[in-house]
């Protein structure tokens, strides 16, 4: 097997790597893997970037020196890929096949991505090139390489013409040195790394503008600067590529350079010049002889190479050196020392003369610290740092380092803590100090006076008493023999209560005073719990406790709990002892009389005084109550037979007394039906109603009763079209457009049309009609105003939903339309100012021969037995049944809907509603509600 061996330049030293086997067929087999890896630049900034590694070893950039054994007449590369987009690896110059992979853009256009088959994530290929030539040649990814070279997807290949140092026919070196040059536009890599790439605002390399300059993968700094090239006079062969985007110009300063060969090509007749054009992607072959000893500067003859960040120099900037490169043999030594300490720092260095020293404190240059020793007299804790020699040559310059601890003063950070524990309490006293990293001394004391054996930085109590009460400090000593005394800390010791005086057992008069009261003593605050019988009297907490008027009740043994943070004592019991004063009953609070609806509860009750015990004993209409023995009576529910007057008679063993009586008024609902009339109509009972009120008429007794008067909520003048009652509150429609006064949620204010419904939530009925009036639904929003149709009957079905009828047809906007002699059912899906949701034809009244006589249905009702009450407008004729605008009728249905069937029959008797009435809205009540 055949090696060979490449030299890499890496920073301040020559690293030689060695890369392949040929196998038996004279070809050489290299495996690849290609990797992320950040590089830091000189200004601190992290650069992510692609690159390539031998087999398992690191990923660097640029990617390993591929060096191929001259008799060796093949390579072949196995590709792993471990990114997350493919690659692929060419070799310009050097013959392959190839196949390039496309792809179809966003205007149909085949085009480009590969210029050879390309290895994905994760997966591993062969890239062959089975007559490889001599030269010195780049190896890049053929995969979008504008970007994926820039990321770092770079190296060398060098093979040579013939054994030993024979780059091409008849020239010969005796050392090689691999210079590539590349650059880094940071803002393209985070964009490639972060995924943003292809998108505003990197969308290509068109606005590329590096920052960093690269030789080898590595920007300048002084440490990596020298090249040590070996004697002068010796000819080398400097192998120069440029795998950047910009152009590159190597210029030698006191030397020239001889150019023999171009992208492995050799020339037929050399170029002697002292720099070389480096456009990019390209690599030259030159052959340099430096005639003497020293340092021979190359750099970069284009303006703007310098790194950002960089001190000094910057840019690609070399030295290649003949003679010997700086080396410490010698380092200075860290040292710890104390506060006011003289200090002295050594360094011995060999290379080349001349020698410069440079130190620096924390990387900051101390001036005039130039020589091979430093010294610091009567250092502080400021010189307290890290030290560094800069030493330098033609050749270069390498540093070393040394630590200088400065112990300080004592200083106490953490003073003892003044402490006040109870009796038999663990406690701990603790200070901390620092003086550098040497161990101090403790010696505690109590009232200035040393504690044997307590030497630590914590005093420990297993237990206190009273006798360790006292003034606490701490004397430290340092390890430079300083000494710092604590603060005093103060140490309490508090005891647990006792009692001094026990309460005294006492007896008294019933309606008498009391005071019970105890002296304690301990440590402050003390707190006081006085009990009855072993319980707690709640807000008994003082050292005293009184009772205004003693009663029986009070009769007992009271004890109090005195309690302070140290714990606890009970005082002994005292009795208190209560003669009893006789006294008859006396009822102070009489039961009320109530008038509640048939079905509520209700409940009387009495308040009486007197000795105890007391007994009662309820009466209705002056007949016992058997049970009702306790201080209130209740009836659950109330029925219409429950009503009457209620007494109660109060007994002890000493008199008696009988309340006054309380009367119970029970209400019976009644079935109601509401009407509101088209025109002034005299109504029994009544009087004159006008078309903006609405009357009741109780189906069970035959009597009318105002129930919503118009004019009292300022709707004189206007026509009730429709009604209908639901949770309590009055649905409303208008027979014209009109303003409701104080309406709210409107979409026209106080504005109303006629297929509008205004929701009235009243707060008093009758006479006194009071409450505020809301939008409920916008005729306007579901098509209601299309026809010029007017809501002139509304109800509330017996599933919740509005039903409506129209004078003249109704054609809303969703589902069904109507005629006059129809009822429409409306599914909400929301009411008020954005009304929307879908209507259904609920009663055909053409099913029912209502509508052949131009009958207009304009009042309607739903009752619970779920039946419907309909009036028309003007007279109306079915079958078997007919009447006039006045008339009420019932309709039974079979069915309801599109095919409308039932029974119709006259829901209240024959002049029962007023003469000449004409029904403009009615509505089934159950009253009160």
């Amino acid at each position: 097997m055949n090696t060979r061996a490449a030299t890499v330049i890496s920073r301040a030293a020559l690293l030689l790597v060695c890369i392949g086997t040929a196998g038996p067929a004279f070809g050489l087999t290299v495996s690849l893997r290609a990797g992320a890896v950040n590089k830091t630049m000189p200004d601190g900034r992290v650069v992510p970037m692609w690159g390539f590694a031998l087999g398992a070893g690191p990923i660097t950039v640029p990617g390993p020196v591929i060096v191929v054994p001259y008799n060796d007449s093949s390579l072949t590369v196995n590709l792993t890929n471990n990114l997350d987009v493919p690659v692929s690896l060419v070799i310009p110059g050097q013959q392959a096949m190839m196949v390039p992979v496309k792809f179809t853009d966003s205007r149909g256009r085949q085009r480009a991505r590969s210029f050879t088959h390309e290895t994905g994530p994760g997966e591993t290929k062969a890239y062959s090139w089975p007559q490889l030539r001599p030269g010195t040649y780049l190896y890049h990814s053929g995969s979008h390489p504008a970007v994926q070279v820039q990321m770092g997807l770079y190296g060398s290949v060098t093979k040579n013409a013939a054994a030993g140092t024979v780059p091409y026919p008849a020239l010969s070196y005796v050392r090689e040195f691999v210079l590539l040059y590349s650059e880094i536009d940071p803002d393209l890599h985070d964009a490639v790394g972060n995924g943003s790439y292809g998108a505003p605002p990197w969308t290509s390399t068109i606005d590329y503008n590096p920052k960093y300059f690269l030789i080898n993968g590595e920007p300048y700094s002084p440490s990596n600067a020298g090249i040590a090239v070996g004697p002068a006079g010796d000819q080398l062969l400097l192998r120069f590529l440029n795998a950047g985007l910009q152009t590159h110009t190597p210029v030698l300063l006191n030397a020239s350079m001889k150019i023999v060969a171009e992208d492995g090509r050799p020339y037929l007749h050399a170029k002697q010049q002292s720099g070389v054009d480096l456009p990019s992607l390209q690599t030259k072959d030159v052959l340099v002889t430096l005639p003497g000893s020293g340092g021979y500067a190359l750099f970069d003859r284009r303006m703007g190479t310098t790194n950002a960040g960089a001190m000094g120099p910057g840019g690609m900037i070399r030295i290649l050196c003949t003679g010997d490169p700086i080396s410490v043999t010698t380092a200075p030594e860290s040292q710890t020392v104390c506060t006011g300490d003289n200090v002295t720092f050594t360094v011995v260095a060999n290379g080349d003369a001349p020698i410069t020293y440079q130190w620096k404190k924390d990387g900051v240059v101390l001036p005039g610290a130039t020589s091979t020793s430093l010294t610091i007299n009567g250092v502080d804790a400021g010189d307290t740092g890290q030290y560094e020699v800069v030493v330098s040559n033609q050749c270069g310059s390498t540093s070393a380092y040394a630590t200088l601890a400065v112990s300080p003063p004592v200083v106490i950070t953490t003073d003892p803590v003044s402490q006040e524990v109870c009796e038999g309490a663990a406690v701990d006293l603790s200070v901390t100090a620092s003086s550098g990293d040497a161990p101090l001394a403790y010696e505690w004391r109590k009232g200035g006076v040393p504690i044997p054996g307590a030497t630590a930085s914590t005093l420990h109590f297993d237990a206190v008493t009273a006798a360790d009460a006292g003034s606490y400090d701490v004397v430290i000593t340092g390890p430079c023999v300083a000494t710092a005394t604590s603060s005093p800390a103060t140490l309490t010791v508090n005891a647990a209560p006792t009692i001094v005086t026990d309460p005294a057992s006492q007896s008294v008069p019933e309606g008498s005073p009391v005071t019970f009261t105890v002296d304690a003593q301990g440590a402050a605050p003390l707190t006081y719990v006085w009990r009855k019988d072993g319980v707690d009297i709640p807000g008994a907490t003082g050292s005293s406790y009184s009772i205004a008027a003693a009663t029986l009740a009070d009769e007992g043994s009271y004890d109090v709990v005195v309690s302070n943070a140290c714990g606890s004592t009970t005082s002994a019991a005292a009795t208190l002892t209560v003669t009893a004063v006789v006294e008859p009953p006396v009822i102070t609070t009489q039961p009320r009389s109530q008038t509640v609806a048939e079905g509520d509860p209700v409940t009387f009750t009495v308040v009486a005084t007197g000795t105890a015990p007391l007994a009662y004993q309820w009466y209705k209409d002056g007949g016992l109550i058997s049970g009702a023995t306790s201080d209130s009576l209740t009836i659950d529910p109330v029925t219409a037979a429950d009503a009457g007057d209620y007494t109660v008679v109060v007994s002890n063993a000493y008199g008696t007394a009988t309340s006054d009586p309380a009367t119970l008024t029970v209400q019976v609902p009644s079935t109601e039906l509401w009407m509101s009339f088209t025109v002034n109509t005299t109504v029994p009972g009544v009087g004159t109603v006008q078309p903006c009120d609405i009357v009741a008429y109780d189906t069970v007794q035959g009597t009318w009763s105002l129930r919503f008067d118009g004019d009292a909520v300022g709707l004189t003048g206007r026509v009730i079209g429709g009604m209908a009652v639901t949770g309590g509150d009055l649905l409303l429609s208008f027979t014209a457009a009109t303003t409701v006064p104080g309406l709210t949620g409107g979409p026209n204010g106080t504005n109303v049309d006629d297929s509008d419904i205004v929701r009235f939530t009243p707060t008093a009925w009758g006479t006194s009609t009071a409450g505020s009036f809301s939008f409920y639904f916008d005729g306007s929003d579901v098509g209601l105003t299309t026809g010029q149709e007017v809501l002139d009957a509304i109800a509330v079905a017996w599933d919740g939903r509005l039903v409506i009828s129209t004078t003249g047809n109704a054609t809303p906007t969703t589902g069904d339309a109507g005629a006059d002699e129809d009822l429409l059912i409306f599914t909400a899906t929301s009411t008020g100012s954005a009304t929307s949701g879908s209507f259904s034809l609920w009663f055909d009244g053409g099913d029912v021969a209502l509508g052949a006589g131009g009958e207009d249905i304009d009042a309607a009702a739903a009752i619970p037995a779920m039946t419907l009450l309909l009036s028309t407008q003007g007279n109306f004729n079915v079958p078997g049944l007919s009447g006039s605008s006045g008339s009420v009728v019932e309709f039974t249905p079979g069915t309801l809907g599109p095919t409308t069937a039932g029974t119709f029959s006259l829901y209240v008797p024959a002049g029962t509603v007023p003469a000449g009435a004409n029904v403009g809205s009615l509505e089934y009540v159950v009253w009160p509600f």
